[in-house]
């Protein structure tokens, strides 16, 4: 392994865990929602088995929102029984009712979004009198207790890995307490190679082993945004990255991610799968 890539971090387990049975390799033929079913049930049950996925970014405003909504309208038109959650926003609750409105009002928006603030800032950046006197258990069990009820559960973060949810609780520990798959999502433009890398190894110091990254498209064309996935492939191998065309300037609207999870089914399939097994 080349010496940049070493340095990001591999996690504590290997690629093998995520698709091996305690008694060996699986068959090739089985059933993904019976093998998460069975081992929910089954002794030392880890929930890296694919039913939650974290969806982070490098940075506010990279998509997160729109990759999140894409892949939900994708697992529900595949007839999956999936739910999405913003468990923390800062300044608007735009994004929670985005989702909220693709997975047709199935549970109330405080499940969706159930730590919120009015402020457009980081919830541990407001003066201490003013921060909310949130707990991280709660915030876990809120989304454990949403994972229980749905067969895929995908839960979008606010802002970046390094986020400041209270004084010593980001949300990489966040991340770290739910050890499960995490697709971290970034703009595709000059930057992003140092803003991803950074990102990878916070994530592989966390001891996060499965983790997807996806470029999402811009308008602008030059050498930066041609040469940007191939050198991330080269630098974070044997991670994937996976790149998103620019959707325009409506792509958090609800009938252009509908139809954006439409056009491109197969790409949103592959980074499913990508973060499951």
């Amino acid at each position: 392994m080349p010496e940049a890539v070493s340095r990001l971090g591999r996690g504590r387990k290997s690629d093998r865990d995520w698709t091996d049975s305690p008694g060996g390799a699986l068959p090739i033929q089985f059933n993904r929602m019976e093998v998460r079913r069975a081992a929910r049930s089954a002794p030392g049950y880890d929930v890296c088995m694919g039913s939650l996925i974290f969806i982070t970014g490098t940075d506010t405003g990279v998509g997160k929102t729109v990759l999140t909504a894409m892949l939900l309208a994708s697992l529900r038109a595949d007839g999956v029984h999936a739910l999405a959650m913003k468990p923390v926003c800062c300044g608007s609750r735009a994004d929670a009712r985005l989702i909220d409105k693709i997975q047709e009002h199935e549970i109330p928006i405080e499940q969706v979004n159930p730590w919120y603030i009015p402020q457009p800032v980081a919830p541990a950046a407001l003066p201490k009198h003013e921060r909310p006197n949130w707990r991280p258990s709660e915030l876990e069990r809120s989304i454990r207790e949403l994972q229980e009820g749905c067969e895929v559960l995908l839960v979008e973060g606010c802002g970046g890995v390094m986020v400041p949810l209270l004084e010593n609780y980001f949300v990489r520990d966040l991340i770290e307490h739910l050890r499960c798959p995490v697709i971290c999502a970034g703009r595709n433009r000059l930057g992003i190679i140092n803003h991803m890398l950074l990102s990878a190894r916070c994530l592989g110091e966390a001891g996060i082993c499965k983790r997807v990254y996806v470029l999402m498209g811009t308008k602008s064309r030059n050498l930066a945004t041609r040469t940007n996935a191939n050198v991330l492939k080269c630098f974070l191998e044997p991670d994937p990255v996976v790149e998103l065309p620019d959707l325009g300037g409506k792509a958090d609207e609800f009938a252009v991610i509908k139809k954006s999870a439409k056009r491109f089914k197969k790409t949103l399939a592959l980074i499913r799968e990508m973060a499951t097994f």
